[in-house]
């Protein structure tokens, strides 16, 4: 029975901190694409100011970032 309550706290402590793991690799992860879909999002902006793009590009970024 000892065994057992070990081998259980043992799998829950690895649990745990794989699921710590998961989570800062995912806000790693969030961040850098929200930070690069933001990038994106200005450019097209200023290049559709300087008269170098659609209005149809602005709104498909758009569209991109915040479904992102």
């Amino acid at each position: 029975m000892e065994f057992a309550v070990l081998t259980a706290q043992q799998e829950v402590g690895v649990a745990c901190h794989s699921v710590r793991c998961a989570r800062a690799s995912l806000d790693i992860y969030e961040r850098g694409v929200t930070d690069v879909a933001r990038r994106n999002l200005d450019v097209i902006r200023q290049a559709y100011q300087l008269g170098r793009g659609s209005l149809l590009d602005v709104i498909a970024e758009q569209r991109r970032y915040h479904r992102g």
